[in-house]
């Protein structure tokens, strides 16, 4: 068994107009979107479609066959990867059309197919290149990397998810302060590096802050600018500062993507690290700016506080 696992989703969704050809068409969005691997499906109606089908005993591919008529899709799905260094869709459909005898289900791999009415969702896993080569065994182009395939599963053995973390900064005995009088990323770093209190159960909410109302999501998502640099005139703003809730994530520019586990008892949060392993991040050295919306993700950037 060979798998890959993803850990950063984005989703993109719309409809292709009529006339255009399907394949070509997702081709060229997955290259506009720079999407490096994506899963796809789509429901509609096809104008006309050329389909192959592969003979697994033969081990090739069938010469393409041309429907000249309506095909309802039953069922669409495919995948996004890298193939001889280009970007390639491999969609296949089972579809229904009406004939003299009745109705016909038929399928297999579209080679080209003309747009009546489809609608498209495109699962993007921005975090993997994968990439398809000739598998000698069956013929087929199957995923074969950039990701770490993960061992095979043992009866009565669970395997863990394959995952590379980057390797955590080790915390400055004495860091510098910022010549400008603000904390630096490495104080911050080392404010979160503290000894461990994961164990210790979360405390009461201080009631310190409010989230922040999203009213409506973008694609691509808004990434926040920075806020003008300004030094703090009373505790008013501290308290109004959003406070990530258990299950958003927030962004560290050190740690990276985190997601956020609960509150510490000392009012900081406690997050996860991509490498599984959970720190507490001190509010009162790393400032909360407005949300951002990633997928399905609420996403909290983070930057050092101003004195």
């Amino acid at each position: 068994m060979i798998l890959f696992e993803s850990r950063r989703v984005r989703r993109i969704v719309g409809r292709l107009e009529r006339g255009e050809e399907v394949v070509r068409a997702v081709e060229d969005l997955v290259r506009e979107r720079e999407v490096t691997t994506a899963w796809v499906r789509a429901t509609g109606t096809l104008d006309w479609v050329e389909l192959r089908r592969y003979d697994a005993r033969a081990r090739r591919w069938s010469a393409a066959e041309r429907v000249e008529a309506p095909c309802e899709i039953v069922a669409l799905e495919g995948q996004v990867a890298f193939e001889e260094g280009e970007r390639r869709a491999r969609l296949s459909a089972t579809l229904r059309r009406e004939s003299v005898a009745g109705a016909v289900v038929f399928g297999g791999e579209i080679v080209r197919a003309g747009v009546f009415a489809l609608d498209l969702l495109l699962d993007c896993m921005d975090d993997l290149g994968l990439r398809r080569e000739r598998d000698a065994e069956t013929g087929l182009s199957l995923f074969a990397g950039l990701s770490v395939p993960l061992p095979a599963a043992q009866p009565g053995r669970t395997v863990e998810p394959a995952w590379e973390p980057e390797p955590e900064p080790e915390p400055s005995a004495a860091p510098a302060p910022a010549g400008d009088g603000s904390i630096s990323w490495a104080q911050a770093a080392a404010v979160t590096a503290a000894p461990d209190r994961s164990r210790e159960p979360p405390g009461p909410r201080r009631g310190r802050g409010r989230r922040s109302v999203l009213t409506e999501a973008r694609e691509p998502a808004p990434v926040p600018q920075p806020l003008p640099d300004k030094k703090r005139v009373s505790e008013e703003e501290f308290f109004e500062e959003p406070i990530p809730d258990k299950g958003d994530w927030v962004d560290h520019r050190v740690f990276g993507m985190c997601k956020v586990e609960g509150e510490d008892a000392q009012g900081g949060i406690l997050i996860r690290l991509p490498s599984g392993a959970r720190k507490v991040i001190n509010l009162g050295v790393l400032e909360v700016l407005p949300a951002r919306i990633e997928g399905d993700r609420l996403v909290y950037p983070l930057r050092p506080r101003r004195r």
